[in-house]
């Protein structure tokens, strides 16, 4: 993100990532639907149109259809209005006025629209997707009646998943802190085409074009280049695994600390534990 504009007047490569990760988001967002919906029809065909409560039903079929169209849709719009342009090697570690100027920063509004448009869609349809307009069905589980004098009526219910929503909001903060200023700055200029020359993106990623050991096509299935590719998408990988795995860790230790603080609120203080061991040996223990 050096020298490339700031959050608000994006330029260079943060317009280019923008545009692409959208289309990238659509991508991925259509292919996971897709597959869902699949198997639920593969799994639950016969039994579409049956109305039971708790499972998958001709209305989740048609959502997730929906769905579907939807990010297919998004991502050929975005795709269809993307402006990429390659950042001048001359620019890449400074930023010169006059040469270094991004043509497109005089008109970001119209190049960044149509991207913009679709996060906001995404956004709002991942919240109307996953909240819970009905409750999870349970056999046994009490009517609203009883749950209200029991302590459970809607304010109760509010003021829960409130609280539980801004616990996994300070996690994931968390998690997005320690991604950005930890693990990416470990793998900072480490790409495919700075390191190798490999310019398999294009104007796409933004980046000025350089010569590496994959440059030349002839040198596409070298040991060379295979050796810095490889490399280089290990670092890569590292990294993506670290950031799917560290809200694991996150998690444990905030549920250590909150479950102290509400052990210690209780008064749970020095309590010892009331199982009674058993020695099922003759004359070593009791029986």
């Amino acid at each position: 993100t050096t020298h490339n504009g700031t959050f608000l007047t994006p330029k260079w490569l943060r317009i280019n990532f923008l545009q692409y990760v959208a289309m990238g988001d659509a991508a991925v967002w259509m292919l996971i639907e897709a597959v869902l919906v699949l198997y639920v029809a593969w799994q639950r065909w016969p039994s579409l149109g049956y109305r039971s409560p708790g499972i998958p039903g001709l209305r989740f079929m048609l959502t997730h259809l929906l769905n579907m169209c939807c990010s297919a849709m998004g991502g050929l719009w975005v795709f269809a209005e993307r402006d990429f342009l390659r950042k001048p090697w001359e620019c890449a570690e400074s930023d010169v006025i006059g040469v270094c100027q991004d043509p497109r920063a005089d008109r970001l509004v119209d190049v960044l629209k149509v991207a913009v448009s679709y996060w906001v869609c995404r956004v709002i349809i991942f919240i109307l997707m996953n909240g819970k307009v009905e409750p999870i069905f349970l056999y046994g589980t009490p009517d609203s009646a009883r749950r209200r004098d029991s302590g459970r009526g809607w304010s109760a219910n509010v003021v829960r998943d409130l609280r539980v929503n801004l616990a996994w909001v300070a996690m994931l903060g968390t998690c997005m802190l320690a991604e950005v200023y930890l693990l990416l700055p470990t793998i900072k200029g480490l790409d495919w085409s700075t390191t190798c020359g490999l310019d398999l993106l294009g104007d796409m990623s933004g980046l000025p074009a350089s010569t590496g050991v994959c440059s030349e096509s002839a040198q596409g299935a070298s040991f060379q280049c295979l050796t810095c590719l490889s490399s280089v998408g290990t670092g890569w990988l590292l990294v993506l695994i670290s950031s799917l795995v560290d809200i694991y860790f996150v998690f444990y230790v905030a549920s250590a600390v909150v479950g102290g603080i509400m052990g210690h609120h209780r008064h749970l203080n020095d309590l010892k534990n009331t199982s009674l061991p058993i020695d099922l040996r003759e004359h070593q223990g009791r029986e």
